[in-house]
């Protein structure tokens, strides 16, 4: 029996625990409240007609790149969805959910390119892999959220967060280095302490990005509405453009750590991968 289980219900998650899921290739599961929370919600809307309250589902196509999703997206998106229907307040039946949890542990993932909309090619996925039939709710609830908004953006901060480490012990490196050799080696004036100031506005960032982030991946967003005791509820959740906002902020960030004087002496601060950040980020973020 293994251990190396992700639980997913409506205790929040970590950034920590996102990233051993990867790290580590974590399985995951709910747990026993969010299989209770679930089964009770679907004994309560039995008989509600979501026909009148059920928008069409209309899928556009996001971009014209072909360019493949990463994997590690592709998981985070199945895990966020299962994490959002954990909290029992949406349409979508327990065995529909044991599915999806059999998907993510057998390693079986959708292909998905960047031209797609992400969640509606991971319902139709889903829906080609269920037993028993979806109803309307289930399918609307499946393909309709902001989940791949934010398993994009947390796969970004991910690499953001070894990015700065990387730059922060370069910074270091070369502090030592002009104490030890300071005879010479020339620096511009401040030129270090300007390098550390920016440092310190990207983790700054980068700390309340994450947070924005986290804060999203800890809510049940499953589209418009949600269902509570036989009631149904506007879904209040972040929209993905607070998310969005909030990528563009870190992106101007991240920026400043190759325009500004302090780090183009000597390609010290590793301009190369700062750009091959800001590509991964560019055109393929809102999803």
């Amino acid at each position: 029996m293994s251990y190396n289980y992700l639980p997913l219900d409506h205790k929040p998650l970590h950034f920590q625990q996102i990233k051993n899921l990867l790290d580590y290739n974590q399985l995951v599961s709910i747990t026993f409240t969010a299989h209770e929370r679930i089964i009770e919600n679907i004994e309560h809307i039995r008989g509600i007609n979501f026909q009148s309250c059920l928008p069409e589902i209309v899928v556009t196509e996001k971009s014209e790149t072909s360019a493949k999703v990463p994997l590690e997206v592709i998981k985070l998106l199945l895990m966020l969805k299962i994490k959002s229907l954990s909290y029992g307040t949406g349409c979508v039946q327990i065995e529909t959910i044991k599915t999806m949890m059999e998907l993510y542990n057998q390693g079986r993932f959708p292909e998905i390119d960047f031209s797609k909309n992400g969640l509606f090619a991971l319902y139709k996925f889903i829906e080609a892999n269920s037993q028993t039939t979806l109803t309307p709710e289930e399918k609307y609830t499946l393909c309709k959220g902001s989940q791949f908004t934010t398993a994009y953006g947390l796969y970004i901060l991910i690499k953001t967060e070894i990015l700065l480490a990387e730059i922060e012990n370069q910074l270091v490196a070369v502090n030592e280095k002009e104490e030890q050799l300071s005879d010479k080696i020339i620096l511009k004036d401040n030129s270090l302490k300007q390098a550390e100031e920016i440092i310190a506005v990207a983790k700054q960032v980068f700390n309340t990005c994450t947070t924005a982030f986290l804060k999203h991946v800890n809510t049940a967003d499953n589209g418009l509405f949600v269902v509570e005791k036989n009631t149904i509820l506007v879904n209040k959740h972040i929209s993905s453009q607070a998310l969005e906002l909030q990528m563009k902020i870190l992106v101007v960030a991240m920026k400043g750590l190759i325009n500004e004087a302090g780090f183009n002496y000597n390609n010290l601060f590793l301009k190369e991968k700062v750009e091959q950040w800001l590509q991964l980020v560019d055109g393929n973020f809102s999803r």
